[in-house]
């Protein structure tokens, strides 16, 4: 092969070995070694600085579990705004009177709470799944599964109030 082949990456590592990529002169641009002056770092060649691929540490990725989650908890929380929204709406279009308990308006304002509240648990589940996972990042998990337990706490709060209220 001629000296004029350009290799990939692979000797990047090893200085007397790098291909040179204009002809079989011994350096680039000229005689000077670039690391010795600090006023051509930016010519500087920083592969050769890096750490061979077993001493590096890989930042640890998010996790999927803790991502889910925080998801989850956004989409609780914007349901359960719309289901109290309409419910709103509904007692002002009856001028402050509730709906009765069998009508389909009430029905569908209860399963939409319960949907809710099922996904708000299987949001927190998912936020404890990510806390525990080893080796991931746990920011998105510890917000899902707080976010999660907020709207399961508010909820209940909700329904007790509506208990005591009668």
């Amino acid at each position: 092969m001629g000296e004029d082949y350009d290799y990939d990456d692979r000797y990047a590592d090893d200085r007397r070995s790098r291909p040179r990529r204009y002809g079989s002169s011994g350096r680039d641009f000229d005689e000077r070694d670039y690391r010795d002056d600090p006023r051509d770092r930016d010519r500087y060649d920083y592969r050769d600085d890096r750490r061979s691929r077993w001493d590096r540490r890989e930042e640890p990725k998010q996790s999927g579990w803790g991502v889910a989650s925080f998801v989850l908890s956004l989409l609780v929380g914007l349901g359960l705004f719309l289901v109290m929204g309409c419910a709103i709406l509904i007692v002002v279009e009856r001028q402050g009177n509730p709906p009765p308990d069998d009508s389909p308006e009430t029905m569908a304002l209860g399963f939409g709470i319960l949907a809710c509240l099922f996904a708000a648990v299987m949001g927190g589940v998912f936020g404890l799944v990510g806390v525990l996972q080893p080796n991931r990042k746990r920011v998105f998990a510890i917000l899902g599964l707080a976010f999660n337990g907020l709207v399961l706490l508010s909820v209940l709060g909700l329904f007790v109030l509506g208990l005591a209220a009668g």
